[in-house]
């Protein structure tokens, strides 16, 4: 799976030449002030669903992940679970969050409401994750997977992929085709913050893929000389 991260030119650089990025925290999306206001959600979280909720992932599930009462049918995968009035919740974790597709009108709108002016290209989801998930000593990988944007008025909630708590949002944020990797604390802990890598492997699967300058698209080709 190829991902496009939006994000300042600087911190591309870092990137691309020693490996270096920042791994937030899930609760900190909750907070404006943290990562901008297209990426603030006061429910992060939690969602409250009513109806049926069908995913694809029995054997990941547990219920440590989905902290809520709920009814099951079925056995092995494809299970339809039940959640009426309820509320799916998740401690904190750590998190890195980029997008499965690329426009370039997303982009101005990251750049005109948040300084985005680079965009650089994941070659390989998967490999570009391990390598973080080498330099967190404190926390455990979980899974990575697309946000299932939570549509309230549909009845049935159909899941493909991972099913966690942190994996759902509301589909007001659905057009950022959100893909999201999730890190468990290795501590149990009400508060967490978010981890500075200044070196790793992860430059490896990554490349330039745009930046704005002087209002104008830069190709990677481009960049290359940067």
């Amino acid at each position: 799976m190829e991902l496009y991260k939006y994000c300042k030119f600087e911190h591309m650089q870092l990137l691309l030449k020693k490996g270096g990025l920042r791994v937030g925290t899930l609760f900190d999306y909750r907070n404006r002030g943290k990562y901008g206001e297209m990426s603030s959600d006061k429910n992060e979280g939690r969602t409250e669903i009513t109806g049926n909720i069908i995913f694809y992932d029995y054997k990941h599930i547990s219920s440590i992940l989905v902290k809520s009462s709920v009814n099951t049918t079925g056995k092995g995968e494809n299970q339809l679970r039940h959640f009426k009035n309820e509320t799916l919740y998740t401690d904190n974790l750590y998190t890195f969050s980029a997008a499965s597709a690329y426009t370039e009108e997303d982009h101005k709108k990251w750049y005109e409401k948040e300084g985005y002016d680079a965009c650089y290209l994941i070659h390989s989801a998967r490999l570009f994750f391990r390598a973080i998930s080498m330099e967190i000593d404190i926390g455990n990988f979980v899974c990575f997977g697309p946000i299932h944007y939570f549509d309230e008025t549909k009845s049935n909630q159909i899941f493909e992929g991972h099913f966690h708590p942190a994996l759902i949002k509301n589909r007001v944020f659905g057009s950022q085709f959100e893909v999201r990797a999730l890190w468990s604390p290795k501590l149990s802990s009400t508060e967490i913050d978010p981890i500075i890598i200044k070196n790793s492997n992860a430059n490896k699967y990554c490349s330039p893929f745009r930046v704005i300058q002087a209002g104008k698209f830069v190709s990677d080709m481009n960049l290359q000389n940067s």
